[in-house]
């Protein structure tokens, strides 16, 4: 019943639109402002995909420092504590 509900609608939508050209018009842009919508969003969430890569990644480059300075410093203590 949907089916034949949403057909039906659809063929009535088309219908109009072919008899009047303004309406036509009118749908062509609703689709366009409607795909521009959606690939706008798409965009938004790349972007805050790559934010949240690019900041995960900077955190673990800023680990990995820190761990590298710990183990020289830990080494040079060592290296200083076997000369005394």
């Amino acid at each position: 019943m949907y089916t034949r509900t949403a057909a039906a609608a659809a063929a009535a939508i088309g219908a109009a639109a072919a008899a009047t050209p303004k309406v036509a018009a009118v749908a062509a842009i609703a689709a366009a402002v409607y795909l521009q919508a959606a690939t706008t969003a798409t965009t938004a969430i790349a972007e805050t995909t790559a934010a949240t890569i690019a900041a995960a990644t900077a955190a673990a480059i800023a680990a990995a420092a820190t761990a590298a300075a710990a183990a020289a410093t830990a080494a040079a203590a060592d290296i200083y504590k076997d000369k005394t």
